[in-house]
């Protein structure tokens, strides 16, 4: 049986366009959490242009496999999730974001599907593709895959390094358009997951510190 604890989940409810930290690690959770029921398509799909026709598809392919997800066969036994912080900002133009923060243990007899994983990584490599021309998105979208895999792989000895070193690598190369307290923020989170063995205080700080990068 497959096991994997502490997963760190999260609901958006204002169902505007995500931001493409929040894409890049919406991607990468649905490979680490084994399911798609984490994943809001609606609000990834705001942030494509109209003529990413491949990666449209690519999105409602994942909605549809996300729409079957109905029996512990093939699928993930999500249990015990629970809500472990909420923030809510509002905006300039009035509206207001809230994201809610959840830990869930998942475990499965059965892994991921591989149609499922093979779309959700072949749309990771067409939206690197789409953002490669624009420096601030592509960083914010490489940077969410970093973090994501980072949070789940760095108790792991023959994994750790290798996740603490890209999201280092990522806060060195961040261009001039991310602002400081942005930076400041994965700079705290970087430096918690460096520590050798996260108590339950750190563990509390990085959910407190999360919500801050989810949002614009």
């Amino acid at each position: 049986m497959y096991f994997q604890a502490k997963v760190l989940v999260y609901n958006f409810v204002d169902n505007s366009a995500a931001n493409w930290f929040k894409v890049g690690y919406d991607l990468a959770n649905v490979k680490h959490t084994l399911t798609l029921k984490f994943l809001n398509t609606n609000a990834i799909d705001k942030t494509f242009q109209a003529d990413w026709t491949a990666e449209k598809e690519q999105l409602q392919r994942l909605a549809e496999i996300k729409q079957s997800e109905t029996s512990s066969i093939s699928q993930p036994v999500i249990s015990d999730e629970r809500k472990v912080n909420e923030n809510t900002e509002k905006k300039l133009e009035g509206k207001t974001d809230k994201i809610i923060i959840v830990q869930a243990p998942v475990k499965s007899d059965i892994k991921i599907t591989g149609e499922q994983l093979a779309v959700v990584e072949s749309l990771i490599i067409s939206l690197q593709g789409r953002l490669a021309s624009d420096e601030l998105k592509l960083w914010q979208f490489n940077t969410g895959l970093s973090v994501s895999e980072a949070w789940v792989k760095v108790g792991i000895a023959s994994e750790r390094q290798r996740v603490l070193d890209s999201v280092r690598q990522q806060i060195q190369s961040a261009p001039t358009g991310v602002s400081a307290d942005y930076l400041s923020v994965l700079q705290q989170l970087s430096a918690i997951l460096e520590k050798p063995n996260l108590m339950v205080e750190d563990r509390r700080q990085i959910l407190q510190i999360m919500p801050k990068l989810f949002i614009n």
